[in-house]
């Protein structure tokens, strides 16, 4: 754990990454309710471009999907993604290669997960079912050959990993409340975040919050979270990134650019 930490900073944002599999956005919901923190998944962005544009969210046109879409709009949903996590408040983003680029920063937590590939499979199987060590497969290729293209990263590169993130976790063979009670452990090590909140309080609510997760699967836990307006949809982030950065959307695709003017 680092100890490159400012005392004076009392607002501190989480980034959750991980290599396709792993858990990162099932720690990161459970993280959401624990911490009442705001979720953007930036991931809900390309499967709702992909959507718009024609193609499912799961299978192998999921990594078709992503192919077409991530060299159009991947560098502006990074852009936005440092932007928020350096200047945002109390937020949590699920994002594929997280802090690779800011690198360890006083105002963000970063997490990456990293499982071994036999794992990684048998959640993917777990979620989506259809030819899950292909499309696995076929996903580690695409990000590993998107990232280093475009940012000279290779998301496989351990020693990398390491330097770049706080806390770097091999869930392979840890249990979901296992996962969220060695992060709480990692954060009682930063003076300023364990005063921001009771983690005590926190850990008491983590075997309930791992159990009604267990309970009603993944994508009900997430439901109850939209609900209660704990995550932001893909359709605000959409309009945020418009916001922050009009210029990259201007020069986006015709199709692409009405999803995000919402003329679409």
């Amino acid at each position: 754990m680092s100890s490159e930490y400012n005392a004076d900073i009392n607002t501190v944002n989480f980034s959750i990454s991980g290599w396709s599999g792993s858990g990162a956005t099932s720690l990161a919901l459970i993280l959401t309710k624990l911490f009442n923190y705001q979720n953007l998944y930036l991931g809900s962005v390309f499967r709702y471009v992909g959507k718009k544009l024609g193609y499912s969210e799961e299978g192998f046109n999921r990594p078709k999907s992503d192919d077409l879409i991530e060299p159009i709009i991947g560098p502006t949903a990074d852009r936005y993604r440092d932007y928020k996590l350096i200047e945002g408040e109390r937020i949590i983003v699920d994002s594929d290669i997280g802090t690779f680029l800011i690198g360890k920063h006083p105002k963000i937590f970063s997490i990456f997960l990293k499982s071994d590939f036999e794992e990684r499979v048998k959640k993917v199987v777990k979620d989506e079912r259809e030819g899950a060590m292909e499309v696995l497969k076929h996903r580690d290729e695409i990000n590993q050959k998107f990232f280093r293209e475009l940012h000279d990263i290779d998301i496989f590169d351990e020693e990398l990993i390491n330097r770049k993130f706080n806390f770097v976790l091999d869930n392979t063979h840890v249990s979901i409340e296992s996962e969220v009670k060695m992060v709480i452990d990692e954060l009682r090590l930063i003076p300023h975040f364990k005063t921001s909140f009771d983690l005590d309080e926190i850990s008491s609510r983590v075997n309930e919050e791992v159990k009604d997760f267990a309970l009603i699967g993944k994508d009900e836990y997430k439901e109850k979270l939209i609900k209660s307006n704990f995550i932001t949809s893909p359709e605000e982030i959409i309009k945020d990134m418009t916001k922050y950065f009009p210029e990259d959307v201007a020069e986006f695709p015709e199709k692409i650019q009405k999803i995000f003017l919402g003329i679409d």
